[in-house]
């Protein structure tokens, strides 16, 4: 299979090149070449093939839903594929056995997580991430929640294509996995791997081998404080 990565440049590459660094390390007898759709890089890595691809600039969540529709789309639409997150990172070697689909509870319990205070007028409201929840669940329902920040295995193309196609009015590529998996209605085991919601009292600049996990996502400033700790595993046996 090869992994993609839909990649629109708006905090640099930095991530990215530590993402398929990682993963040519850790996983290379998973996988035939990575595929970075959307926009050029500027570094060269091992079984990387970058396909430059004009985006609308819409939005970052847009956009990569754009990116993975042009994948399929020009590509076999009944071959398998990885579909990666340039912020995630897997720090050991793994097997196949380590990919599923994981989900992270059903919407109605994600959409509690979303709400944001106004710095102004310290008004709780719900994020616009929230907003695009709540009006998935009025239209379709409350199905179970797939975030972003996890490898999802897309065993069928054509399906995920299906997907973007009913869900385009909403500008959240999670939901586009969510709606996926309900058409295959397949659902795996719940776990999420953001390093914040892992059990562990995790402090910036802690080795990451302590983690249970061989794998996680960050955020941007955590990938910055981290950034050590990766070029240390990469020198690693």
């Amino acid at each position: 299979m090869n992994i993609v990565i839909p990649f629109r440049n708006t905090c640099g590459e930095a991530e990215l090149q530590m993402c398929v660094k990682l993963i040519n390390k850790n996983m290379k007898s998973l996988f035939s070449s990575i595929y970075i759709i959307g926009d050029a890089i500027n570094f060269q890595e091992e079984n990387v093939v970058n396909i430059p691809v004009i985006t609308q600039k819409y939005s970052k969540w847009l956009d990569s839903s754009f990116l993975l529709d042009y994948y399929i789309k020009n590509h076999n639409e009944s071959e398998p594929f990885i579909l990666f997150n340039d912020d995630f990172f897997i720090t050991e070697k793994i097997g196949s056995h380590h990919l599923y689909n994981y989900y992270s509870g059903d919407l109605s319990k994600r959409i509690l997580t979303t709400y944001v205070i106004e710095p102004k007028t310290n008004v709780r409201r719900l994020s616009t991430y929230g907003m695009n929840i709540s009006h998935f669940i009025a239209h379709f329902g409350d199905y179970k929640n797939y975030e972003v920040h996890i490898p999802m295995i897309i065993e069928y193309p054509s399906v995920m294509r299906k997907a973007i196609e009913i869900t385009k009015e909403f500008d959240c590529p999670a939901l586009k996995r969510t709606y996926y998996m309900y058409l295959l209605e397949q659902y795996e085991l719940e776990q999420s791997v953001k390093i914040q919601e892992l059990p562990h009292d995790i402090k910036y600049g802690e080795p990451l081998r302590i983690m249970q996990y061989p794998y996680f996502s960050l955020t941007d400033t955590e990938f910055k404080a981290f950034e050590k700790d990766f070029k240390n595993i990469l020198q690693s046996e």
